[in-house]
């Protein structure tokens, strides 16, 4: 029931991880600030990832929490 920053975004498969996006300094500039409900969606283009395969995607808070989903192909 409080706000959540986030600091890191990953993409996973079986043997690879891809680093989407990590904040410089999450103390003053998170890559976003979630308030409990909130749903964000965010853009990234040119990502050098194959297609064909299962992903699971990893998100990391500021305080460490994390987070993963499966994402399919």
């Amino acid at each position: 029931n409080t706000p959540c920053e986030i600091s890191s975004i990953y993409i996973l498969n079986e043997s690879i991880i891809y680093q989407i996006a990590t904040a410089s300094n999450c103390i003053t500039n998170p890559l976003i600030k979630l308030n409990p409900g909130q749903v964000v969606i965010l853009n990234y283009t040119n990502l050098d990832i194959p297609y064909n395969t299962n992903y699971r995607m990893k998100v990391v808070s500021c305080d460490g929490s994390t987070a993963e989903e499966g994402l399919g192909q």
